[in-house]
């Protein structure tokens, strides 16, 4: 049997954007939700993204030791629940009080119909549930839009310490000549000017593929935070 494998369409490592310590982002491939207003939309389709492998993820984060905590968000990461949480166990080994969000589409409810959603669950300390509605922004960041619940799971982490102020609730940061945009976004995101224009050797992208994977080596002088 080969190793298992998640479709991921990015990964970023250092990020604080919801959240006082630093933490990697790994957001799914895929999602099966069509969120009116999705910042992600590029993510839900079954395709694009690159296959990891789940130890070397799993390795390549618990080498990071000023890493804290592990998000996942998507896409839909509950759609390939058994491999995040094969990825939350390496993880649980290597470094037990790495505390772990994750985002789903699905209200909580719900995911006791969602195939190894509950191996997954097993591992997350706060699950943000809910579907993105545009039309009911949150300005807490941590939710995209109020319908959204932070329900407190298990204990690594508590739900009263994520959470920025609304001027932070979201970062630019290059990595490897593309300009990415991460976190929550104002509703008006679309029409912001593009920040990268006029920047020599800066393209902005938020596209997945095989450059949507990256490891920026804690060099936190390459970030633009907004």
């Amino acid at each position: 049997m080969g190793a298992m494998q998640i479709h991921c369409a990015d990964v970023v490592h250092g990020l604080s954007v919801i959240s006082r310590v630093e933490a990697t982002h790994v957001w799914a491939q895929g999602c099966p939700h069509s969120c009116s207003g999705c910042c992600n939309q590029e993510y839900r389709a079954a395709t694009g993204g690159t296959l990891l492998d789940v130890r070397d993820l799993a390795g390549a984060i618990a080498a990071r030791p000023r890493t804290r905590l592990l998000v996942l968000s998507g896409g839909e990461p509950f759609g390939q629940a058994r491999a995040a949480a094969s990825l939350c166990a390496l993880l649980a080994e290597a470094r037990p009080r790495l505390g772990v969000v994750a985002y789903t589409g699905y209200a909580l409810e719900d995911l006791v119909h969602v195939p190894h959603a509950r191996e997954l669950l097993e591992y997350v300390d706060v699950l943000v549930d809910g579907p993105y509605m545009a039309d009911m922004p949150a300005d807490d960041g941590v939710r995209g839009s109020t319908n959204q619940r932070v329900i407190q799971v298990g204990a690594r982490v508590r739900a009263s310490t994520l959470g920025r102020p609304p001027e932070l609730r979201f970062e630019f940061r290059t990595v490897r000549g593309h300009l990415r945009f991460i976190g929550l976004p104002p509703q008006d995101w679309r029409s912001l000017d593009d920040p990268g224009a006029g920047a020599p050797g800066v393209k902005t992208s938020r596209e997945a593929g095989r450059d949507a994977v990256h490891d920026e080596g804690g060099r936190r002088d390459e970030d633009h935070s907004s």
